[in-house]
């Protein structure tokens, strides 16, 4: 048996598309998640190119919050990939990214009177798969 190759597709635009257009991808998008947006994209990157089940499994072993956002997203892929007539052992992880959200501004007392301010940020992760 050979090796198994990743097919790593770089995120742009045109991808984007794609991914919304079809053509054997499918793509599953998660809104509004409390977590920093460079926090996710740390464990969108190392899955990235991964055959499912290693993406799985990178997941699994992983320590991070955003893996286990990323795991549930995951499953939602395979979930709608079966929907859809495709073959998931055969998929991988081909595109994915992070986009910023909301930001939630909070005040935090400082020195002298003043308040620090404090931005809780939220994430849009978008996972898509192919064969």
């Amino acid at each position: 048996m050979g090796k198994l190759k990743p097919k790593v597709i770089p995120v742009n635009a045109i991808n984007r598309s794609r991914a919304k257009a079809g053509e054997n991808l499918v793509s599953v998008t998660l809104r509004n998640v409390r977590i920093s947006p460079q926090k996710m994209r740390l464990v969108l990157n190392e899955i990235k190119g991964c055959p499912v089940i290693i993406a799985e499994r990178k997941l699994a072993t992983s320590k991070k919050k955003g893996a286990r956002i990323l795991e549930k997203l995951l499953r939602q892929a395979e979930h709608e990939a079966r929907i859809r007539g495709h073959v998931v052992d055969e998929m991988s992880v081909v595109a994915g990214w992070v986009d910023s959200g909301i930001k939630l501004k909070r005040f935090m007392p400082a020195a002298q009177g003043r308040a620090v301010s404090i931005l809780k940020r939220f994430s849009h992760v978008t996972v898509v798969l192919g064969v």
